[in-house]
């Protein structure tokens, strides 16, 4: 989604100072309707993008499929973005704790997302009490300087089809896991984890390893969607959706 725009250091900077929310288009009801209301069409598209004020009722920059419609270019876009920070200035001592982890609907879905974003998605395993020290660490680390936007996130849950990612029966069954997904996001392998008997210090030992060794993948979009349509690979959504797309 307009990469160039979106992966600019100043629009990366300039983000810090707003939520940023990814809308699940046809993997959710109550958002492909907020989705189409931004939008102003009765159709729901995949893809749209702006800015909301904090109530998240107003736009406030031009809505359209992505940020090349809003903004002649990345600079553009930053400035702007730095405009609308001045004018709605947030909170300054915001924690870790009060953000939680920024976790996805499910499993199944963040191996998707994490294959078109070209990240390493991290899965949360397990009920155990031990486990609760961890998430709270895990949630430290999402947020910190080093791995903020290096990792996607999901908890696993009764749901979680554990045959689709190599090396799950080997993982602990309650603790954390890193997996790469395959390059149709379908499924995944694990490359890393701990159990929930993990200090905090060896879970962020792991989490920088993983961001420090993982190089994410060129991805020609057209090319892996003829590939996949050669190979019978296809992903079936939560709501129905423009049989053209």
């Amino acid at each position: 989604m307009d990469r160039s725009y979106l992966s600019d250091q100043a629009v990366v900077a300039a983000s810090r100072d707003f939520v940023c929310a990814r809308l699940l288009t046809f993997e959710d009801g109550e958002e492909a309707e907020l989705m189409k209301r931004l939008y102003g069409r009765r159709q729901l598209v995949n893809t749209v993008f702006t800015i909301l004020d904090p109530k998240g009722r107003r736009a406030l920059t031009r809505t359209g499929r992505s940020p090349r419609m809003a903004f002649a270019d990345a600079d553009a876009m930053a400035e702007k973005m730095r405009a609308i920070a001045r004018r709605y200035p947030g909170r300054k001592d915001v924690a870790a704790e009060d953000l939680g982890l920024p976790v996805l609907k499910d499993v199944r879905l963040a191996l998707n997302v994490t294959e078109c974003d070209a990240q390493q998605l991290v899965v949360v395993r397990g009920e155990d009490k031990r486990l609760t020290a961890l998430r709270q660490a895990l949630v430290e680390l999402s947020w910190s300087d080093k791995l903020i936007g290096r990792f996607l996130y999901a908890q696993a849950d009764g749901g979680t089809d554990w045959g689709a990612i190599k090396g799950a029966e080997q993982a602990p069954k309650s603790g954390v896991l890193i997996v790469r997904s395959d390059p149709y996001g379908l499924t995944g392998e694990v490359v890393a984890c701990v159990s929930s008997k993990a200090s905090a210090q060896q879970l962020r030992r792991m989490m920088l390893s993983a961001a420090a060794e993982h190089a994410p993948r060129a991805v020609d979009t057209r090319q892996i969607r003829r590939k996949g349509m050669r190979d019978g690979k296809k992903w079936r959504t939560e709501l129905p959706s423009d049989k053209r797309r």
